[in-house]
C-alpha cells in the first residue's frame, strides 16, 4: 500500500513538473514571415463616455447616461480617426511588413462586400431589419455589446471571437490576399483626465486626455492567433480642456488621433521585443 502510494505521488510530482514548464507556442518564424497585413477589425464602445479608470466597466444609470448624452463623442467617428492614425503609425516603419490604408482595403472588391451592409428585408411592408435593430436596443441582453466600428467597416463586439467574427477574418485576409490580420478590440476607450479639480454636483474639471483598455491581435490565413497583447493606458500625449466631467468637443479629434498613436506605438514595441527575445 505504502508502495503504490508513493509511485501515484510520484507520478504526481512528474506531471505537475511537465505542466510547470509547459510554454505559450512560440510563432516568431510564423511572424517573421508576414509582409502585409491590415488592420480589419477594430471596435470600441458606441458612446466614449468619461471614465476614471479606463478598464472599468460603464454602469449604465443616470450619471453615465448624462455624461454621454452631455459628451455627444460618438463611437464611429472615435474609430474612424483612431483607426487612421493606427494604421499611419504602423506605416512609418516600427512594424517589418507592410499595413493596408483603409483606402486599400476598401478599393478591394471582395473585400467591399464583405464589409457592405446587411440589406434591408421588407415583408408585406415592414422592414424586418429595422425592427430587428429596434428589439436589439430594448434588449436587456448586455452580453455581447455590438461596439462602434471606423466607417465603413465591421463590429462584431468588444471581445475577441464575437459572432461570426472567425469566419470573416479568415475571409477578409483571403479578400485581401495579406499574409495576416490585424484585429483590436479597444473596450476602455474612454475621456479621462490628467489632473482634475472635482467641483461639487458638477463632476470633475481639468486637463482631459483619452483612456483605452485593449486586446490586440495577429491572425494569420488559418485563424490562428500568432501574437496578441492585452495592455491598459491612462493617458496619451495629447490633451483637452474638460469641465463637468465633459471634454471640449472640438478637441476630440486630436484625442482619438493620440489614442491611435498610443496604442500602435505600444504594440510595434511590445511585437518588436517579442521577435527579439533570447
Amino acid at each position: 500500500m505504502q508502495i503504490r502510494k508513493l509511485m501515484l505521488l510520484t507520478l504526481f510530482i512528474t506531471f505537475a513538473s511537465g505542466c510547470s514548464m509547459l510554454k505559450p507556442k512560440d510563432y516568431r518564424e510564423q511572424l517573421a514571415q508576414i509582409k502585409t497585413s491590415a488592420v480589419i477589425i477594430y471596435s470600441v464602445p458606441e458612446e466614449i463616455a468619461y471614465r476614471k479608470d479606463p478598464r472599468e466597466t460603464m454602469k449604465d444609470n443616470l450619471l453615465t447616461k448624462a455624461i454621454k448624452l452631455a459628451t455627444k463623442a460618438d463611437g464611429a467617428t472615435a474609430a474612424t480617426t483612431a483607426h487612421d492614425t493606427l494604421v499611419s503609425t504602423f506605416g512609418n516603419g516600427s512594424l517589418p511588413f507592410k499595413v493596408m490604408t483603409k483606402e486599400d482595403m476598401l478599393a478591394n472588391e471582395e473585400f467591399a462586400k464583405l464589409v457592405a451592409p446587411d440589406p434591408d428585408l421588407n415583408i408585406g411592408g415592414i422592414n424586418v431589419t429595422q425592427v430587428s435593430g429596434m428589439l436589439s436596443m430594448l434588449s436587456n441582453d448586455k452580453s455581447e455589446p455590438t461596439g462602434a466600428a471606423p466607417a465603413s467597416l465591421k463590429s462584431f463586439g468588444l471581445r475577441n471571437g464575437q459572432g461570426n467574427e472567425s469566419e470573416f477574418i479568415k475571409q477578409a485576409i483571403a479578400a485581401l490576399g495579406v499574409d495576416a490580420a490585424i484585429v483590436i478590440h479597444d473596450p476602455g476607450m474612454s475621456f479621462n483626465c490628467k489632473a482634475c479639480v472635482l467641483l461639487a454636483g458638477a463632476g470633475a474639471t481639468g486637463t482631459g486626455t483619452t483612456g483605452s483598455s485593449y486586446d490586440i491581435r495577429i491572425i494569420d490565413k488559418s485563424g490562428t492567433t500568432l501574437l496578441a497583447q492585452q495592455d491598459w493606458f491612462d493617458k496619451t500625449n495629447a490633451s483637452a480642456a474638460m469641465a463637468a466631467s465633459i471634454i471640449n468637443p472640438g478637441d476630440h479629434k486630436k484625442l482619438y488621433e493620440a489614442h491611435g498613436q498610443k496604442i500602435a506605438s505600444n504594440f510595434s514595441t511590445y511585437f518588436n521585443s517579442y521577435m527579439n527575445r533570447k
